[in-house]
């Protein structure tokens, strides 16, 4: 089963840097040859296409990423401040559970330590496990890389553009010659 991952990562890897090197390929030969009559516009089409394309799912998959983050701090402790009333008609141990998750869910976002019920109906300040000390670290870890996740993809956003953009310079730059000769006429 390893084998087949592996096998459409190296095939996913393969087919994007195969449409990346074309769709460059394409606008430098599509812009160097743009006021060529004979040439067709085709290929130049097909790379900003293409590059457009990357751009695009670069940049929607930041976006989608940037929602997946979570409310800040200062709103969260709005949503685990308990005020005295809070679950009055639950059951006590319903109560305390479910007062207890959000003091857990304010130290695993925040590490901060938040007021719960306890059985008796009494706040008591929430004392983190070992457990609990562990999911935040990882939870920690897995925003980290969310973050980092969301600049890569929006930078590669920009890249694309700006690659189709360097890509189209130089084809337009390598019709220039030493002779003063450009796209086939005399200057």
């Amino acid at each position: 089963m390893d084998y087949l991952i592996y096998f459409v990562e190296i095939t996913e890897y393969i087919a994007f840097y195969f449409f990346s090197v074309f769709s460059l390929i394409a606008i430098f030969e599509g812009t160097k040859n743009v006021l060529n009559p004979k040439s067709p516009i085709k290929l130049l089409l097909s790379g900003i296409t293409i590059c457009v394309l990357l751009s695009g799912y670069n940049f929607f998959i930041s976006y989608i990423l940037n929602d997946l983050r979570i409310t800040q701090p200062d709103q969260i402790a709005e949503i685990t401040k308990l005020p005295n009333d809070w679950g009055k008609d639950l059951e006590p141990f319903n109560r305390t559970c479910k007062s207890k998750q959000l003091a857990k869910f304010y130290f695993k976002e925040t590490g901060g330590y938040s007021k719960y019920f306890d059985l008796n109906g009494t706040l008591k300040v929430f004392s983190p496990t070992e457990a609990d000390v562990e999911n935040r670290v990882k939870h920690i870890k897995e925003k980290v890389k969310l973050e980092i996740s969301i600049q890569d993809y929006h930078s590669s956003g920009w890249y694309w553009i700006f690659a189709g953009f360097i890509a189209a310079f130089f084809g337009w730059a390598s019709t220039h010659n030493k002779h003063g000769k450009h796209f086939g006429f005399n200057s």
